[in-house]
C-alpha cells in the first residue's frame, strides 16, 4: 500500500533530494534489467511457467514504483519551479520606487483630504440653509 508523506526542507536542497530520488529509481531500473534478463535465461529449454508469470509480476510491480518515484520527482519539481516563481515575484513587487510610492502616498492623503473638505462643505450648506429657512421663519413669525 502506497502513502504519502511529507517533511519539510530547505528551498535550495530540492534539487539534491529529486536527485537522490532518481538515483534510487535508476539502481531499481539496473536490478529490473537484470531480473528481466534472469526471465529470458530461465526460459530457454524446460521452464515453470508458474515461475516465469511470477518473476514477470515481480518485475511489472518493481518498474510500477519507480513510476511512482518518477511521478513524486516530477510534483515535487513543479512545486519546486512554483516556489521560484514566487520568489521572484515576490522580490520583484518589493523593489518599488521611492518616489513612486510617494506619490501614490500623496494622491491617496490628498484624495482623502478632499473627500472630508467636500463633506464638511455639504454639511455647511446644509446649516446654511436650515439657518436661512429659520430666519425666514422667524420673520414670517414676526409679521404674523
Amino acid at each position: 500500500m502506497k502513502v504519502n508523506i511529507q517533511y519539510s526542507i530547505e528551498l535550495d536542497e530540492i534539487p539534491e533530494k529529486v536527485r537522490e530520488f532518481l538515483q534510487g529509481g535508476s539502481a531499481s531500473l539496473a536490478d529490473i534489467v537484470h531480473d528481466i534478463d534472469d526471465i529470458v535465461s530461465c526460459m530457454k529449454g524446460s521452464f515453470s511457467i508458474e515461475k516465469a508469470l511470477e518473476q514477470i509480476d515481480k518485475v511489472r510491480r518493481d518498474l510500477a514504483n519507480i513510476d511512482h518515484t518518477m511521478l513524486d520527482c516530477t510534483e515535487i519539481l513543479h512545486g519546486y519551479q512554483k516556489a521560484l516563481v514566487q520568489l521572484r515575484e515576490n522580490k520583484e513587487t518589493t523593489q518599488v520606487d521611492p518616489a513612486e510610492t510617494l506619490q501614490t502616498f500623496n494622491i491617496e492623503k490628498y484624495s482623502e483630504q478632499l473627500k472630508a473638505l467636500s463633506a464638511l462643505s455639504n454639511s455647511m450648506e446644509n446649516l446654511t440653509e436650515g439657518n436661512h429657512d429659520n430666519e425666514t421663519r422667524n420673520e414670517e413669525i414676526e409679521e404674523g
